[in-house]
């Protein structure tokens, strides 16, 4: 807001209830300033925020080099170089007099209030129109009485300031430099397998740890997965205050469903790293969601599984693709349908027994001993491996083999704006040549793509393509979102453009570009981790997809090294010729401008032709 001015905002996303609710909601963070004005803001609060911010920019992740620079231009308006960026960064002295004049100057009426909700549910009409978008909107004074009221607003008793923050670092040591270079398994047996690795390469007092929990509940169907995105949003709420205060202490924890587990994700500082990973686990087997916390998670779900039908229609494309190529990802529509028929009492059963049998992948990574990761895994046995989840029992996963009788088209409608469509190329079987092959291909591929559909044709404002392993098959991916053309009209270009390519290969990709293109592809492989959490989550998907084998990427280099232009050019011809007819493409059409719909319409030859008239001479 310039030079002398801030702007001090409270963001709160609601649910339809909260929405119905407006008042009350505002009243509550008024009782939390209310709170502040009685109490302060503690001294223990200022020396932990100094502690941290000197932490985070001692130990600060590798940026974008463009975000960089950028950050650091728009930090310079404020502070003179003499002493930047120690006062941008750091107060000088803690002053509780200007916090709480801050506290006070907060009131109902210095405030505007604003609302994003449909009118349906706001009770309130638009009456304006913002002229550069169109965007309608409506704009109502609060009533006095209301203002009075919250400005009344005494503390909840439920609203307090945070304890000092045990997560706080106090003893961050870099560990000595060893000389393992790859991760060594800690443990194999009935309740799991687990790996240490010791960074030597970053040298930051940091970890990664990663936990995939195996459990018969997650099995890779539709109310499984359904099932799990509940229990994801219930200890996401429910885990809140802990996750909140190990965030402000350097210490992150991610949750997701992935490879047919729950996998746990701990990043963050090394020094109390265990003792959050433990407080994690133990709250895992603590909370008990209540009838009225499943309500809250199955309207939040719900919302957000419709809104997926309203992205954008490559994105919704996307989804539908996924679905269809990998056996675990389920497509939103069909976690809405298992949604409506899930209950409370499902989601409890669900819940008392997903770590009734387990099988547990651990990797721990980072600024550690072995000693240490030792005692993480034996964390994990304790608080989640009572009876062990035979290995026999596991689901599969897997990818779908596309057949040669194809190519094939699946099309869908929706009411967003545009249309999209990704096409899917099966190129068969993985091996570290073909894999070469597809990586340098795809380095060719996505820019002569985007610079003739997008460029050149102007077809789309997204236009991208790209080369991807999935379960040890190669895939290649070409995609577009379009609010001018149609998918059909979309996809023929597609084949013409891959036609064309394989005809100009030899003239557009000589010897000299090929050998840049290679030298290209091998920076790449060997720059591929700019920080420690890339590198652990390399390292876990080859220990654990891969049967640890950590000579992965040195295999890659090599087969990039080897690979031969005749060799190249061989695979092109495999690859995307016509010949190779396991081609998928799925559509999903919008709507268009009435000035770009632009299609054919289909009419019958027997028969007089009807739409036109016949002139004679000049007749217009």
């Amino acid at each position: 807001m310039g030079r002398h001015n801030a702007f001090f905002q409270v963001r709160i996303i609601l649910t339809d209830q909260g929405v119905a609710q407006i008042p009350l909601v505002i009243q509550r963070c008024f009782e939390t300033l209310a709170g502040f004005r009685n109490t302060g803001i503690p001294s223990y609060l200022f020396e932990e925020m100094i502690a941290m911010r000197k932490l985070f920019y001692q130990y600060q992740p590798r940026k974008d080099a463009f975000k960089f620079i950028m950050d650091h231009s728009r930090d310079f308006l404020y502070e003179p170089l003499v002493t930047y960026p120690a006062k941008t960064l750091l107060p000088s002295r803690y002053e509780p007099q200007k916090v709480q004049s801050l506290v006070e100057f907060l009131q109902p009426e210095n405030c505007q209030y604003y609302m994003l909700a449909h009118a349906e549910k706001t009770k309130v009409r638009p009456d304006r129109k913002e002229k550069w978008l169109g965007g309608e909107y409506a704009v109502r004074a609060v009533p006095e009485a209301q203002l009075s009221a919250w400005k009344a607003a005494c503390p909840h008793p439920a609203i307090v300031l945070p304890k000092r923050n045990l997560f706080v670092p106090s003893k961050l040591q870099l560990l000595p430099v060893t000389k393992s270079t790859v991760p060594l398994k800690i443990a194999d047996n009935k309740h799991g397998k687990a790996f240490y690795f010791k960074d030597n390469v970053y040298q930051t007092p940091e970890v990664v740890h990663l936990v995939h929990i195996k459990s018969p509940l997650i099995d890779g169907t539709p109310r499984s997965a359904t099932l799990m995105d509940l229990y994801l949003a219930s200890i996401q709420d429910k885990l809140s205050p802990l996750l909140a205060s190990a965030a402000a202490a350097g210490l992150k924890a991610h949750f997701e469903h992935a490879r047919n587990s729950f996998k746990i994700k701990i990043s963050g500082f090394s020094d109390k790293a265990r003792v959050f990973l433990k407080e994690v686990l133990k709250e895992l087997t603590r909370v008990k969601p209540q009838s009225s916390d499943f309500e809250l998670y199955c309207a939040s779900l719900s919302k957000c599984y419709e809104n997926a039908q309203k992205k954008l229609p490559v994105q919704q494309a996307g989804e539908r693709l996924f679905s269809i190529l990998q056996k675990t990802r389920i497509a939103s529509i069909e976690k809405l349908k298992e949604l409506d028929s899930l209950t409370y009492q499902d989601f409890l059963a669900f819940h008392s027994k997903l770590f009734a049998q387990t099988y547990i992948e651990g990797f721990f990574s980072g600024n550690l001993t072995i000693k240490e990761a030792k005692n993480c895994w034996f964390d994990l046995k304790q608080l989640l491996g009572h009876t062990p989840f035979p290995k026999e029992l596991h689901p599969k996963g897997g990818v779908f083999c596309l057949s040669d009788q194809g190519p094939y088209l699946v099309e869908e409608q929706t009411t967003a704006q545009g249309n999209g469509i990704i096409l899917a190329i099966d190129q068969g079987a993985f091996s570290f040549e073909k894999r070469a092959a597809q990586a340098m291909l795809a380095i060719a591929l996505q820019e002569a793509f985007f610079t003739t559909l997008r460029t050149k044709q102007e077809t789309g404002y997204i236009v991208w393509s790209w080369g991807q392993e999935i379960e040890k098959r190669l895939f290649q991916f070409f995609a577009v979102q379009s609010n001018s053309h149609h998918p059909q009209d979309l996809l023929c270009r597609f084949e013409l453009f891959l036609e064309n390519c394989l005809q100009e290969m030899p003239h557009d990709i000589p010897m000299e570009r090929f050998e840049t293109i290679r030298e290209n592809y091998l920076l790449t492989l060997k720059n591929l981790f700019p920080n420690l959490q890339d590198k652990a989550v390399y390292l876990d998907a080859l220990a654990f997809k891969c049967d640890g084998d950590f000579k992965w990427l040195d295999k890659q280099i090599a087969a990039a090294k080897a690979l031969r232009y005749e060799d190249f050019l061989k695979y092109a011809k495999e690859f995307f010729s016509r010949e190779n007819r396991k081609r998928l493409a799925v559509a999903v059409s919008g709507k268009l401008p009435e000035t770009h719909n632009f299609s054919y319409k289909a009419r019958s030859a027997s028969g007089p032709f009807k739409e036109g008239k016949y002139a004679t001479g000049f007749e217009k």
